[in-house]
Parts: structure tokens; C-alpha cells; sequence
């Protein structure tokens, strides 16, 4: 471990809500900048040497912490970590992402903006345990990717998630999308959204903006209903067992290793739901075997 010079930093919510702020709940954090993406903890830290500060967690007046620099990542990451509404500036940072950790559980909950900056091109949420976005929330990420991602099962019920050119969602258990909205807004050609998950992906009701131009999923067993790929994206579906005769998704119901086109799933609005339909409407769609 090498130990650069340390800064004491101030991350304010850059809102009128007062209510804004990067809450712990055990009292104690750090913001560390490391070559090896890892979350320090106390006693760690003490080990290497690291200032820790002890927060009040209704402190609302930002965070004080201590911060380390390199020209990869800033991370703030605790035991458990909970971020509410605010608009949050990371543009006075001399980083490329911003991690947002935490070793057993992470929570998001209402409108959060998270400035970067033309450094600043990532934006994740990464938890080693469980990750929680409350319904109704919104995650917008002025730079170029955002990504959120658990060792447990990841719950996206009736959330909206915004950059500028990628998105990605992924959980080593399941991932459940549910009546949201996936944004990009960068409309240069490159705009990606990845969706994985090790075991099982749902989806019922996910919206893509139109920008959208490559789309993939990989699971063991893919299940879609309720969604429409938009016109012109190339869409990319790897499961287990892969494609029925070389080509197609399973149609009607779930079947564990396949990628099932259960019900209402549309190409620029047009209904796949048979292999008559899916080589009349289905000819950028890709149906793939997992590498393993």
C-alpha cells in the first residue's frame, strides 16, 4: 500500500432540500482514492495509517473526510451507506469514476444528480452485500457511464436510471426489473445498455429511451415481458442453453437456460411473439449461448 497525501474535503449536496445528505449509519467512513478499487475498513485503515473521522450522521452540513489521490478512482465506502435526495457536485475531483461501496449494504432513495466533470466519465453503486433503490427513485449521472451492481439479489422497481452514453446493471444472484425507465442521452451511436446477472434476469415493463443503440443481457435464464427495443439498436440475449434452432428465444412461458419472450415483447413497436415474427421483425436481435 502506498499512502499519498492526504486532503481534507468537504462533498456537499449542492440543493435547497435540507435533507440532502451521504448518510452512514455506523458514524464512520472514508473517502480513499487506491490503485486496487478496494474498500477500507477501520481497522485497515488504522493499519495503513489512514486519518478516519468519526461523523454524526445527521450532520447536514456535507461530509468532512479524508481523501487520496490517483488518477483513477474516488471511493467513499462503509459498512452500510445510504444516499438521499440531492444534487451532488464531484466535479472539483482530479479522478476518472466515482464508487460509491459498501461491505453490507447500500441505499438509494429519491432524485439523486451526480455532477462529474470532463475527468469524471463513471459513476458506480457497488455493494458486497445487499443494494437497495427505493421505489420512486431517480439516478442521473451527467457523465458517460453509470453502473450498479450487488452481490445479491438487485431489485429495480419503478426507478429511472440517466447517463449520458451507458448504463449497467448487474447482481452475482438475480436481477428484477420492474415498471423503469433505462436513459441515456448522449445519442452519438454509442449509447449501451449491459444487463446481467448470474442466475436469473426478470423484466416487466422496462423502458429504453430511443437513443439506446446496443442492448445486452446475459443470465442463465433470461425472462422479458412488457418491453419494446427501440428502432435501429442491436440487442444481444445470452442464456445458458442459448437460441432454439440456431436463432430463436422460447415464446410464452419461462424455461430455466433459455431467453423467453414471455409476453408483449415488441422490436420498434412491432410484436415478436413467434419464430414467424421474430425473422420478420427479430433480424437485429442475436440470441447467444453464455461464455463459460
Amino acid at each position: 500500500y502506498e499512502q499519498s497525501d492526504t486532503l481534507d474535503v468537504e462533498i456537499k449536496p449542492d440543493i435547497k432540500d435540507e435533507s440532502s445528505e451521504l448518510d452512514f449509519q455506523d458514524k464512520s467512513y472514508d473517502i480513499e482514492f487506491t490503485k486496487n478499487d478496494s474498500v477500507t475498513d477501520n481497522d485497515h485503515a488504522k493499519d495503513s495509517n489512514i486519518e478516519q473521522d468519526s461523523v454524526d450522521k445527521d450532520h447536514k452540513d456535507g461530509i468532512t473526510s479524508e481523501i487520496h489521490y490517483n488518477d483513477l478512482e474516488g471511493i467513499l465506502g462503509g459498512v452500510e451507506l445510504s444516499i438521499k435526495s440531492g444534487e451532488y457536485d464531484l466535479s472539483s475531483f482530479n479522478y476518472e469514476a466515482f464508487i460509491f461501496a459498501a461491505s453490507e449494504r447500500l441505499s438509494v432513495s429519491g432524485e439523486i444528480l451526480l455532477h462529474g466533470s470532463e475527468s469524471l466519465t463513471e459513476a458506480l453503486f457497488l455493494s458486497s452485500g445487499s443494494l437497495f433503490l427505493e421505489e420512486g427513485s431517480m439516478i442521473d449521472f451527467t457523465g458517460e457511464s453509470l453502473g450498479i451492481g450487488s452481490l445479491d439479489t438487485l431489485d429495480v422497481i419503478s426507478v429511472d436510471l440517466k447517463a449520458r452514453d451507458e448504463i449497467n446493471l448487474g447482481s452475482l444472484e438475480n436481477l428484477v426489473i420492474q415498471n423503469s425507465a433505462l436513459i441515456t442521452t448522449g445519442g452519438t451511436g454509442a449509447d449501451f445498455v449491459h444487463l446481467m446477472a448470474f442466475q436469473q434476469i426478470d423484466i416487466d415493463n422496462l423502458r429504453f429511451s430511443e437513443k439506446v443503440r446496443e442492448i445486452s443481457m446475459d443470465a442463465m435464464t433470461i425472462n422479458l415481458m412488457n418491453l419494446n427495443f427501440p428502432e435501429n439498436s442491436m440487442v444481444y440475449l445470452q442464456s445458458e442453453y442459448g437460441p432454439l434452432l440456431g436463432k430463436y428465444p422460447n415464446f410464452g412461458k419461462s424455461v430455466y437456460g433459455r431467453v423467453n419472450f414471455i409476453e408483449n415483447v415488441r422490436y420498434n413497436n412491432n410484436l415478436i411473439n413467434s419464430n414467424a415474427s421474430f425473422d420478420q421483425f427479430g433480424s437485429n436481435i442475436f440470441i447467444g449461448k453464455i461464455n463459460k
